[in-house]
């Protein structure tokens, strides 16, 4: 990528908050990480990782190449079953479980805490509401 189209895109990004979301191509829903398991490409580095190494970092013909794709997709399918049927949609090290657990843990405390200042707000509303009902109703008697 050239130096002017580096600079174009990173202008075009600093320009995001001044748009109207609806015209934002990639908005928070697409690219926010909050409540999401997997949250990094750790996933598929490690994967292309793997292949790369047993792959001979790219000194295969073509036949070899072709025997490793589809040793490679047979593996994956064997993956997916076994997951699903475990119920989980990755394997995690037991210190990176934790550490989701503890997020999730987190997300759900500030999801509770902004569900208790939403109902703040509307206990607060409603009370302004009788206070004016109440001022409405001394100043008619």
């Amino acid at each position: 990528m050239s130096d002017d189209a580096v600079d174009r895109v990173c202008r075009k990004t600093m320009a995001l908050p001044f748009l109207p979301e609806n015209v934002i191509v990639w908005p928070p829903s697409a690219w926010s990480a909050f409540k999401q398991p997997v949250r990094t490409n750790n996933d598929v580095e490690g994967w292309h990782a793997r292949l790369n190494s047993r792959a001979n970092h790219g000194r295969l013909n073509m036949y070899q190449l072709l025997y490793l794709l589809h040793e490679e997709a047979v593996f994956v399918n064997i993956g997916v079953h076994l997951l699903s049927a475990a119920g989980t949609s990755r394997l995690q090290r037991n210190k990176y479980t934790r550490l989701h657990s503890r997020l999730s843990t987190l997300w759900d405390d500030y999801d509770a805490v902004r569900r208790l200042l939403t109902a703040c707000s509307r206990a607060v509303k409603h009370i302004r509401t009788v206070i004016k009902c109440f001022y409405v109703y001394l100043n008619v008697f």
